[in-house]
Order: structure tokens, then sequence, then C-alpha cells
């Protein structure tokens, strides 16, 4: 399953939804599970950092997402241009990409304790896990 928190959502798109392209490149990049796994403090114990690069009609972008490694569900962090100050460099390394990062693992705690978020179906078949 996918899950995009409501606050993560507004941070990241700067509105209430989602255009219907971002997300169908959203849905179709992880459904590929192409991804590349990357260090982060402060996960949750059984959850991992997956980081997909997608190219769009609007330029390459990166995307981020929680793992949850027992139930697959995937919960959207980052969808940036690859230009962007995160975007651009994805790595623990990145002090902007960190505190970023941990500003955002609570705002997803924070929304799903609260019932403020969307669920979308994917397929979890080609996860390399």
């Amino acid at each position: 399953m996918l899950i995009i928190t409501h606050n993560i959502r507004k941070r990241e798109f700067k509105s209430n939804q989602i255009p219907g392209e971002k997300l169908k490149t959203i849905i179709n990049s992880i459904e590929k599970g192409i991804f590349t796994y990357i260090k982060g403090q402060k996960l949750p114990k059984r959850a991992n950092l997956i980081k997909i690069y997608a190219t769009t009609n609007a330029g390459a972008i990166r995307l981020l997402f929680l793992l949850d490694r027992l139930s697959l569900d995937v919960f959207l962090l980052f969808f940036r241009n690859k230009n962007d100050k995160i975007g651009n460099n994805m790595t623990i390394k990145n002090p902007h990409f960190q505190k970023v990062l941990n500003l955002h693992l609570d705002i997803i705690s924070e929304d799903l304790n609260n019932g403020n978020f969307d669920t979308y179906p994917i397929s979890t078949k080609n996860f390399p896990i």
C-alpha cells in the first residue's frame, strides 16, 4: 500500500491534491521495484529508506519513501526535482536533507496518529526484499 499523509502532500505538492500525472509517476516508480536503499537516522525498527530516480515530461525527479519491510507499505517522504537542494543530494551527509527528513518523519507519525492520510493500492511483487 502506498500511503501519502496530508501534510507531506501539502509540503511536496503545495496543494491539497497530487496532479494525476505525478501520482501515476509515483505509483509506476514504486511498482517497478528498482530502488536504492539509503541510510537514515531515527528510522522505525523495521523500516528502510528507498530512493527512486524517475524521468517525467517536466524533467528528472527524485523520490524518497519509507518502506515498512514487514507490511511492504511505502510512505512518501519526498518528490523533488533533481536540482532541488534535497533532490540533488539525498544522503545523510547533506545536512539540509537530514534536517528535512527528520521533520518529514515526525510529520508522517503525527498524520498517521490523526488519521490524516490517503492510501493507494500498489503491487510489490517486484520488490527486491
